[in-house]
């Protein structure tokens, strides 16, 4: 997403087979709170399901509140808590959805 020449957002993800798995989703910080990163999220759920992507996976800092309930709201579900997963120890919950 540009407007203005700066880039207010991106979305990564890999695709695996039948899966993808978000490596990321970012906002810039003064256009954040206005409904980006779920219009980022949409459009890329909606290219996924036309390569016939069968589920999503990403994984959220345990701490990482915010981003626990943003994927919530946007139909995540958490599997599972992986121990000391980042550099400094701490735990990542996975989550998943199906499209």
């Amino acid at each position: 997403m540009l407007e203005d020449g700066i880039i207010l957002g991106y979305c990564l993800a890999n695709v695996c087979v039948n899966y993808a798995d978000i490596l990321n989703i970012c906002i810039h910080p003064d256009y954040r709170k206005k409904g980006l990163g779920s219009i980022l999220l949409n459009y890329q759920v909606e290219k996924l399901r036309q390569l016939n992507i069968e589920f999503i996976m990403l994984e959220v800092r345990e701490s990482n509140i915010d981003a626990l309930s943003y994927y919530e709201k946007n139909g995540f579900k958490a599997l599972e808590v992986r121990n000391k997963y980042y550099r400094n120890g701490e735990g990542a919950i996975i989550m998943r959805i199906n499209i």
